[in-house]
């Protein structure tokens, strides 16, 4: 198996992502993640704050936190999907531990994928190309 070469392999040429998360460390890992793997312009915040930038942004894909303030991954979701009628951009929920019963309220809701922490590079560009993928 070869290196992947991170100077050259943008698997993720161009896709705008907008992040949601409380979390300081979380947002850097991910977002250091996407701009390596060729990600065009990243918005992140916490949870409100994005779901207003949404309409405005038109991301390709969202990341949300499963555990944010002042709602979940649930109700970020219904939010996106029933209040806003969007069926797009694809939404991708990052969780720490089994949160397999907790993530199916949001599959319900329309969520697109779930990708646990810790995560690497790879685990990022694998799930964020099946979900763009899936959405089409």
């Amino acid at each position: 198996m070869s290196e992947m070469d991170w100077n050259r392999d943008k698997p993720l040429n161009g896709v705008r992502g907008l992040l949601a998360t409380d979390k300081p460390l979380t947002k850097e890992l991910l977002i250091t993640a996407l701009r390596s793997a060729g990600a065009g312009q990243i918005v992140a915040g916490g949870g409100p704050d994005m779901l207003e930038a949404i309409r405005a942004f038109n991301p390709d894909v969202i990341f949300a936190e499963f555990d944010m303030t002042p709602f979940d991954g649930n109700a970020f979701v219904h939010h996106i999907r029933a209040d806003f009628k969007l069926t797009t951009p694809a939404i991708l929920m990052f969780h720490e531990g089994d949160q397999t019963k907790a993530l199916q309220g949001a599959k319900q809701a329309g969520l697109n994928g779930a990708l646990p922490i810790p995560f690497t590079r790879d685990s990022v560009v694998r799930m964020t190309q099946k979900v763009l993928r899936g959405r089409g």
